[in-house]
């Protein structure tokens, strides 16, 4: 997508959406909140000397994490890729790669370079990618916010570049312009013609999110044939079925549905409400032996600071409840910019349902 010009002919053009910066800013806050505790216990616990060293430690260790995560997430927000007459330039934090177009050998699906299923874990976390792969015919370098299969692979002599550009159709076509423009004589396949681009990414699973733009068809495709059939649907001198106009939404509702067919998260969510439910069942089982007054919470020193009636228990399933449900519409919702993030959001809603069972425990038996 443009979203700014430098000149009449450079424009930049931001990364694809993903919950990349969502990850990020939640590793910040829970290392920091990490952090914090650490203190806490260290200088609450002065008297162990052990103990103490190890939270100083703790806590400068994560503290240092925070501030990782914060650069990193500085260098998500600051992706783009500006498209110049006659470079472009991929753009990460501090990081410049400049790519002179006339140097570019192929822009296409990464999958064609990195094959049909590129596996293997990159740096850093779902929906942010900055690392080096190994390819049969040399390195890429990934500066992207979607995985390797829905990447463009920008290749030249000495390399490759995978990125991934919001509007990726209208990105290879701008490209393309640009590149006829700079050639004299013609570049061959490495100049894509108006709407073989986008023929290439329908071809690798890809949808398009605005129509396709094809050359204008001659007088004579538009009357009727041999047969009286007009040849409509058909590219002017190719003879290649021109792709349907796509909106994306067919394809967003089938990767959001695909979840529902999803092992592991239809696994996740299933042992998130059978805790939270069991949990229910255990207060209410529990509930006539409870004591009138409980403690809730405790110092440093171990001693109950805050007292409480047993109805205050019923907010721990409340809580893990509302993160479930939360949880759930998050992986609902970038299940199609990157279906580990969202396994991720499932599997952590029942990591919060087993640490409130062990926090209702330990107040129950207390």
């Amino acid at each position: 997508m443009e979203t700014g010009a430098t000149d009449a002919s450079t424009h930049r053009w931001r990364p694809a959406p993903s919950p990349g910066g969502l990850i990020g800013a939640l590793g910040i806050i829970v290392s920091a909140l990490l952090a914090a505790g650490a203190l806490f216990s260290a200088v609450g616990r002065s008297s162990l000397p052990v103990l103490a060293a190890a939270a100083w430690l703790a806590a400068v260790a994560l503290l240092g994490l925070a501030l990782a995560l914060g650069y990193l997430l500085w260098g998500y927000l600051s992706i783009d890729y500006e498209l110049g007459e006659r470079e472009l330039i991929v753009r990460w934090a501090h990081r410049r790669d400049r790519i002179e177009l006339t140097a570019v050998t192929h822009m296409g699906p990464a999958t064609e370079v990195l094959g049909e299923h590129p596996g293997g874990w990159q740096r850093f976390w779902p929906g942010y990618y900055v690392a080096v792969r190994q390819a049969p015919d040399g390195p890429v370098r990934v500066v992207a916010t979607l995985p390797p299969r829905r990447q463009l692979v920008v290749s030249t002599a000495v390399g490759h570049y995978a990125i991934s550009p919001e509007r990726p159709v209208l990105f290879i076509e701008e490209y393309g312009r640009l590149r006829r423009a700079l050639d004299v004589a013609p570049a061959g396949p490495a100049v894509p013609e108006p709407g073989q681009g986008a023929l290439r990414l329908v071809a690798a699973g890809w949808t398009s999110q605005v129509p396709i733009v094809l050359p204008p068809r001659p007088t004579f495709d538009d009357e009727p044939d041999a047969d009286g059939a007009a040849s409509a649907g058909v590219q002017p001198g190719t003879g290649v079925p021109a792709p349907p106009f796509a909106t994306g939404a067919p394809a967003t509702l089938e990767a959001r549905l695909a979840l529902l067919g999803d092992p592991v998260a239809v696994a996740s969510v299933a042992v998130a409400l059978a805790f939270n439910l069991t949990m229910i069942g255990y207060i209410l089982a529990r509930y006539g032996s409870i004591p009138s007054s409980i403690a809730l919470h405790w110092n440093v020193n171990g001693l109950p600071d805050r007292i409480g009636s047993p109805r205050e228990i019923w907010t721990l399933p409340l809580i893990a409840g509302l993160v479930t449900l939360t949880n759930m519409g998050l992986a609902w919702s970038i299940v199609r910019f990157d279906r580990f993030a969202a396994r991720f959001l499932l599997a952590a809603a029942c990591l919060v349902q087993v640490v409130t069972w062990v926090a209702l425990i330990s107040l129950l038996r207390r």
